[in-house]
């Protein structure tokens, strides 16, 4: 409810409530996204409410104290008055393209996305390569810090798409085709994941901005 004199806005939850006569019922309005992925919600003046699935997180904004919290599923959120949810865009489809997919929560893996990359070899011939890249995020949930990476790159997916066929296309454009065509399993998981000392191919590819780690790559 919202109080006419001074235009605070609060809410009351969990027990029964009578307005005053200086408060009115005030309809809390989100942005067009938000409200689309709540299903549109019927009755504006209830609190906003949204069940946050096993083992994803959603970042919540306080646009008044400019802070962000977290919630990790499976909960039930509760959004106070001057908080609304972030909203995720991110790439899909084969090949990916941006903005596909709207989302309140973000999956923590481990999951998998696939992508459709074209190569060209060194010696021209130009190759598409479906690949399938295995996911999580290495989330420490009780250092809120840490925790936030999760959100600091919008479209994770994307991002991480293009990071690796960056690496792929690199890799690919230093080798024939004949070559590429003998040993290419290898070749592509040593552009992502690099070798060791001796010689064999690691075992992730970490993205260190927002703990993002990639542990596979089917070709």
């Amino acid at each position: 409810m919202r109080n006419i004199r001074t235009g605070d806005v609060r809410a009351i939850m969990g027990k029964p409530y009578m307005l005053n006569p200086n408060e009115e019922l005030y309809e809390y309005k989100l942005g067009d996204d938000v409200e689309n992925l709540l299903n549109n919600r019927q009755d504006k003046t209830q609190a906003i409410t949204y069940k946050c699935p096993f083992n994803s997180a959603v970042q919540i904004f306080n646009y008044k104290e400019k802070t962000a919290r977290i919630v990790f599923g499976p909960d039930f959120v509760m959004l106070n008055p001057d908080e609304t949810f972030t909203v995720n865009v991110l790439s899909g489809g084969k090949p990916k393209v941006p903005g596909m997919i709207k989302t309140l929560h973000v999956g923590l893996g481990p999951d998998f996305t696939s992508d459709i990359i074209e190569v060209e070899t060194s010696d021209h011939a130009r190759l598409q390569i479906l690949l399938a890249y295995n996911w999580h995020f290495r989330v420490n949930k009780d250092d809120e810090k840490e925790a936030q990476k999760i959100f600091s790159i919008q479209d994770f997916i994307g991002d991480m798409c293009t990071i690796m066929a960056a690496k792929i296309r690199s890799s690919v454009a230093g080798v024939s085709f004949e070559n590429f065509h003998k040993r290419f399993a290898k070749l592509i998981r040593a552009s992502v994941f690099g070798l060791d000392e001796n010689g064999k191919v690691n075992d992730e590819f970490v993205i260190t901005k927002n703990n993002l780690v990639i542990t596979n790559i089917d070709i």
